[in-house]
């Protein structure tokens, strides 16, 4: 069995009636009534995938789940019987999840979407997660169906054991499924306690899907801690409120587009005392929020920088916020960060390049990618794509996106994958995507668009076309067309000049 599954068995032992999660709903699982409903699970889920007493240890299970709850519960389960885990966004069209799925070598799906069920696309098998988990609509729990139950075989994760895969976009043209292992996971766990002083005593306040790195992170680190963990299926501002006054929360990691909707509530002092740590994640929030959001006296605020390769490589507190406020932060202990330009050589202080990062709690890599893996790394330093700079002090200074990537509500979007739909039409002669700033989500969707046709009607045909395939968050927001494309010396598109136009 799993090391997790073994804490989680431990911590059941320990405080049997301690809560260990709650969901927004109200339901309830003391920690003794999760291990209990984990081995049943996991007794249900045994007989697809053992054959002669032996569990198909090749098998990677895909999730698609909405319910955070239901997607921590199949882990746990799947754990204790040694599989690795994909989770997979259920935002994404069919065709999306298929081909991310392919990526992650999954063998059977697991869903609460019944059409994924009758799609008929995939070459795997696919299970209606609620014909296993009987889920009690009022909030007060879960049950496993009775159905083929049976004994589940030892089965342990080995050292470098892939635990979970965790694709890096739900929706890039080039999924890249990241490996963890169970002790990256609890590790990364072990840093966060310090870096944030979390332990068994926090509630812990998830408003991330399970898909979601962050959402893994904030998911596992109460059953790896055994402190509870609160599961807010679906961020809004009124319902992010409600739960941290009624459960009583006292930490959370937040993405910037939460922050930026919560911020006169955060900044006006208008949580509960017990409230005392508030982490930023996965995207820059706006200069004069971060700044109340570190003057402000009621918690302890943070702004981390890191990727999903590497966890946290740097943070930022309130003490050294006051003189570098710009900044993301130094290093975390025993990681080292360089800053290489376009050549691969060395930066000065304040000389702008690309960061890397070396560090202990790095992933070892992309599935079935070796050579990607090791085009991703320099020495053991994992190249982030993201440009930056470091001051003499050691404080990192973000600047921008190798490679233009989008950070939408705290997700990556890809600009080849709008691009390349938008260019099948007839009437596109050609397609630039640009990442727009927006208050709220921290970037959305524009695109510049070449042609000839007559733009309202081609403008309508591209907006469906981009409802049909694309998921919500992939869309375009503005669109602008142009009769040809500005080119700079090179025939390159100047893609500078129809940016200033678009934003």
């Amino acid at each position: 069995m799993g090391s997790i599954y073994s804490l989680l068995s431990s911590h059941a032992s320990e405080r049997a009636e301690k809560p260990a999660i709650i969901s927004a709903a109200g339901g309830r699982l003391s920690y003794l009534q999760l291990l209990s409903l984990v081995d049943e699970l996991s007794a249900s889920l045994s007989v697809r995938f053992i054959r002669n007493d032996t569990i198909f240890r090749d098998v990677c299970v895909g999730l698609c789940l909405c319910d955070g709850v239901l997607s921590l519960l199949f882990v746990l389960a799947l754990n204790k019987m040694g599989m690795r885990v994909a989770p997979l966004n259920p935002a994404l069209t069919f065709k999306q999840i298929n081909k991310l799925a392919v990526a992650s070598s999954v063998s059977v799906l697991i869903t609460d979407n019944k059409l994924l069920c009758d799609a008929n696309l995939f070459d795997f098998k696919t299970v209606l997660a609620k014909k296993i988990i009987e889920v009690n609509q009022s909030g007060n729990g879960y049950q496993v169906t009775s159905f083929d139950s049976g004994p589940v075989p030892n089965a342990s994760y080995e050292v470098g054991t892939p635990f979970l895969i965790t694709l890096s976009s739900g929706s890039t043209g080039d999924p890249k499924p990241i490996i963890f292992t169970e002790d990256n996971k609890i590790e990364r766990a072990k840093q966060a306690a310090l870096l944030y002083n979390l332990g068994e005593s926090d509630t812990i306040l998830c408003a991330s899907p399970f898909y979601h790195s962050l959402g893994q992170r904030l998911s596992l680190f109460p059953i790896i801690f055994g402190s509870t963990l609160v599961v807010l299926e679906k961020f809004s501002k009124s319902n992010w409120l409600s739960a941290v006054s009624l459960h009583k929360i006292t930490a959370t990691i937040a993405v910037s587009s939460h922050l930026h909707a919560l911020q006169d509530e955060l900044i006006g002092g208008q949580l509960p005392e017990c409230f005392r740590c508030l982490v930023s994640s996965s995207a820059n929030i706006d200069i004069s929020v971060k700044k109340a959001l570190f003057s402000q006296k009621f918690f302890d605020f943070y702004e981390m920088y890191g990727a999903s390769e590497v966890a946290t490589a740097t943070i930022l507190d309130q003490e050294s916020s006051v003189k570098n406020m710009k900044s993301v932060g130094v290093a975390c202990e025993k990681v080292e960060i360089k800053i290489t330009n376009s050549c691969g050589g060395g930066c000065a202080d304040r000389e702008i390049g690309e960061i890397l990062v070396k560090s202990p709690l790095s992933s070892p890599g992309y599935l079935n990618s070796p050579q990607l893996t090791e085009e991703s790394y320099e020495a053991e330093f994992f190249k982030t794509g993201d440009l930056g700079f470091i001051d003499e002090n050691g404080y990192l200074f973000l600047v921008g996106r190798l490679n233009d990537v989008i950070t939408s509500g705290g997700i990556n979007v890809y600009p080849s994958d709008i691009s390349n739909l938008l260019r099948q039409h007839k009437s596109v002669e050609d397609v630039e995507v640009f990442g727009i700033s927006h208050h709220y989500l921290g970037q959305v969707v524009g695109v510049v668009v070449a042609t000839k046709a007559q733009v309202s009607e081609l403008e309508a045909e591209l907006r469906l076309m981009a409802r049909t395939e694309l998921a919500t968050f992939q869309q375009p927001i503005k669109y602008m067309f142009v009769n040809e494309m500005p080119l700079l010396g090179s025939g390159k598109v100047d893609r500078q000049a129809l940016k200033a136009s678009i934003s």
